[in-house]
């Protein structure tokens, strides 16, 4: 095994599969949970309560199927260059500038991902939603006074 397929295990295939059994592990234990409070709703035949938990429920699993996504999308190209820069050392020619320009935004993109994990749980979250907002008018407040 060269290098840059222990790259490829270590910074895509194993944190792809972590997070897609943990996120997945996660939905059953949301779900389940889910099961016992769509049951207390239904006892109470309460249909707003229940549609607001239905709801609820297709916002995380929106989020968690997010967040997975993200990962993906912003890591795949770099580990497809370098499978390629493996396969072919000379893909994109002689010239290493090119292929160094590449490698960079390859990799930026990838840690691009720490940047959208806040961002998505930010969006997919009411509560951190408000308090940001307050947090801004607030701040705002100060800096006028």
């Amino acid at each position: 095994m060269c290098i840059r397929d222990s790259s490829l295990m270590a910074q895509f295939v194993i944190p792809s599969i972590a997070i897609s059994v943990l996120y997945f592990l996660v939905y059953h234990r949301l779900k389940d949970r889910n099961k016992l409070r769509r049951n207390r709703f239904i006892s109470r035949r309460n249909s707003q309560l229940l549609k607001m938990e239905i709801n609820r429920c297709k916002h995380n699993n929106k989020m968690l199927l997010g967040i997975s996504l993200v990962f993906l999308i912003c890591w795949l190209p770099l580990n497809i260059l370098n499978i390629l820069l493996d396969a072919k050392p000379y893909v994109f020619g002689k010239d290493i500038e090119t292929t160094m320009i590449i490698f960079m935004f390859c990799h930026c993109l990838g840690m691009t991902s720490t940047i959208f994990n806040p961002i998505i749980y930010g969006y997919f979250d009411n509560g951190t939603r408000k308090g940001t907002l307050q947090n801004s008018y607030n701040t705002y407040i100060i800096m006028l006074s």
